[in-house]
């Protein structure tokens, strides 16, 4: 069995790709590094990733990936985007939907960018979308983050109340199967 490390502090990350490799009986193991890494403030995916990315390969000097997401939430002019991690600590699922009382249009999407060092520190990024609505209220208990206000297209529950496909139609799983496609 192959190995791939991914730098991340978040074990809920790790799970989720890990389930995308299983569902598709792919022999990778994700080696999770635990680190601290600076997080320049950007509402671009790509630009937070690839710096995360570029800081991580110097400090370990190793292939790994790392991964960034953000909902752009459209009745907000796409707030937060990419400091989707910085607004849920800050005011959480209720302060969102705090935002969103009123609001008629519900439209938002997930954007995963995950950005692969290779051996000669060359970088490659991938990136997954997953349009979805957000619900009036929280609803659930599975998954993390955002899942308890998130519709995707085409499904009436949260994945909060249901994620059993989320490792195949979330934006980081898209995101890494477009990784996986590059690896093979």
């Amino acid at each position: 069995m192959s190995k791939i490390s991914f730098v991340t502090g978040n074990n809920n990350k790790v799970k989720e790709i890990q389930k995308v490799l299983d569902a598709k009986n792919i022999d990778i193991q994700i080696e999770q590094i635990k680190d601290d890494i600076e997080e320049i403030q950007s509402s671009n995916v790509k630009k937070i990733v690839l710096h995360k990315a570029k800081q991580s390969y110097a400090k370990f000097k190793i292939p790994l990936f790392c991964e960034d997401s953000g909902i752009f939430i459209e009745a907000l002019n796409g707030f937060p985007s990419a400091n989707a991690k910085f607004v849920f600590e800050k005011i959480g699922l209720k302060g969102i939907l705090k935002l969103m009382e009123e609001k008629t249009n519900r439209k938002a999407y997930m954007q995963t960018a995950i950005c692969y060092m290779d051996k000669n520190a060359k970088s490659h990024i991938f990136e997954g979308k997953m349009n979805c609505t957000l619900s009036e209220n929280i609803h659930g208990t599975l998954g993390f983050g955002y899942d308890p206000i998130i519709i995707p297209y085409g499904y009436a529950k949260t994945l909060g109340e249901d994620n059993s496909k989320k490792h195949i139609i979330s934006a980081r799983a898209k995101a890494f199967e477009k990784f996986i496609e590059y690896l093979k």
